[in-house]
C-alpha cells in the first residue's frame, strides 16, 4: 500500500515519530512500505486526513 500524506508513525521502544509529508508515488507493487526503527516496523498511529477535512484546533471556515 502507498504511504498518504499526513499519515503519522511511531516507533513503539524509543518513541520517534515521522509524519508523510509528500504522498509516495511509486508504482503499486506487492507488498508494503515500510519504516524501521530500533530494528523493528514502525507502528501507524495517525491515518492521512480525509479530503475537506479540518485540521484540530483549526477555526472552522466562514
Amino acid at each position: 500500500m502507498q504511504t498518504q500524506k499526513g499519515e503519522r508513525y511511531a516507533c513503539e521502544h524509543c518513541g520517534a515519530e515521522i509524519e508523510i509529508v509528500k504522498a509516495c508515488e511509486c508504482p503499486p507493487v506487492p507488498g508494503k512500505h515500510s519504516h524501521l526503527c530500533c530494528g523493528e516496523e514502525m507502528k501507524k498511529v495517525r491515518e492521512a486526513p480525509t479530503a475537506g477535512a479540518s485540521r484540530a484546533g483549526a477555526p472552522p471556515a466562514s
